[in-house]
């Protein structure tokens, strides 16, 4: 039976809990860290890798943070979450539970991905990503059994058609890290070992920290501004590490 005890600031999602959804049941702690931190650091724009449940909470933090006072500065994707999703059915599940919740300021991205190497490392990318000029990137899929393809014989989808031991090693962020303005915040939902090669493999000034209660990995990229656009951004947000940035 699912869980009904779900949090005040998260209680937009009763109409999709109560509805015969194909989602995995919600992670109401996980979901209220994610709703917080948007809404705690003020962010602006979210890409979020994988989609279900999250994509619904980081679209309603993204429009309230909204309400709350519109930005002034140029922005080419304010207030809006741009979801990469290997699976038909979850884009068109998350689409779906999105109308029932209300929640309009999203898209879903279909795409396969395909093995491949970074720097010589076997890792797996979408082979098609939007690129969006994202300031929160959330790192929630794909599943090891969606990748396709091998790399010298070598793939992160192997074990029997019941069960798929391989490890995610989503690269997709290393390939547009040069893309990010300063203060994005990158957060991933467990995937230990692709943090662990996300930190040896990101070139900037990342700040990286750990919550284990939630078993959420970040990334902080701490870096002065571009110019009038960026510094916009920094002076935002809300985060304390980059006061002394903006």
């Amino acid at each position: 039976m699912m869980d009904m005890n779900i949090p005040q600031e998260l209680d937009f999602l009763r109409p999709v809990v109560e509805s015969a959804h194909k989602a995995y049941p919600p992670d109401w702690g996980d979901l209220l860290s994610i709703y917080r931190i948007l809404r705690a650091e003020n962010r602006v724009s979210a890409l979020e890798f994988g989609s279900g449940w999250s994509s619904l909470v980081i679209a309603s933090a993204l429009a309230s943070n909204q309400a709350d006072g519109n930005i002034t500065f140029r922005h080419p994707h304010p207030f809006w979450l741009t979801s990469i999703e290997a699976s038909d059915v979850f884009a068109n599940e998350t689409l779906r539970m999105a109308k029932l919740a209300g929640v309009t300021n999203l898209s879903v991205h279909v795409s396969k991905v395909s093995m491949s190497t970074h720097a010589g490392v076997l890792c797996h990318v979408f082979d098609q990503s939007p690129l969006v000029t994202a300031d929160f990137i959330y790192l929630d899929g794909p599943d090891a059994y969606q990748v396709q393809g091998e790399v010298r014989g070598l793939s992160v989808s192997f074990g029997d058609s019941e069960k798929t031991y391989g490890l995610p090693m989503s690269a997709d962020i290393l390939l547009q890290e040069s893309t990010f303005w300063p203060g994005t915040r990158i957060l991933t939902d467990g995937r230990g070992g692709n943090a662990r090669f996300l930190a040896t493999h990101l070139s900037r000034n990342w700040k990286y920290s750990y919550d284990s209660e939630q078993d959420q990995h970040s990334f902080l990229l701490v870096e002065p501004h571009w110019g009038r656009h960026s510094q916009g951004l920094l002076d935002h947000l809300n985060v304390p590490e980059l006061a002394e940035l903006s």
